[in-house]
C-alpha cells in the first residue's frame, strides 16, 4: 500500500494526468479488491461513455476506448 500512496504522490508532483489517474485507479483497485477499476468520459450531448483509462486484472476485461451508450 505504501508503494501505491508513494506512486500516487510523486504522479501529483512530476506525472501528467494520465499518470496521476493511472496512479488513483491502481490505488482503488488495491484498496477495493475489483478485478477491473477503470476512469471514464461522459459525452452527454452525444450519449454516450467511454473508457479512457482500464486496469484489468481478472476475467473481467473492459478495454480502454470502449464506449458504450
Amino acid at each position: 500500500m505504501n508503494r501505491l500512496l508513494d506512486e500516487l504522490s510523486s504522479s501529483l508532483i512530476e506525472g501528467d494526468l494520465e499518470h496521476q489517474v493511472r496512479a488513483l485507479i491502481k490505488l482503488l483497485h488495491h484498496s477495493t479488491g475489483l478485478e477491473s477499476a477503470y476512469f471514464t468520459r461522459i459525452d452527454l450531448d452525444e450519449g454516450v461513455q467511454q473508457v479512457v483509462y482500464a486496469l484489468n486484472t481478472g476475467a473481467l476485461k473492459l478495454d480502454e476506448e470502449l464506449t458504450v451508450p
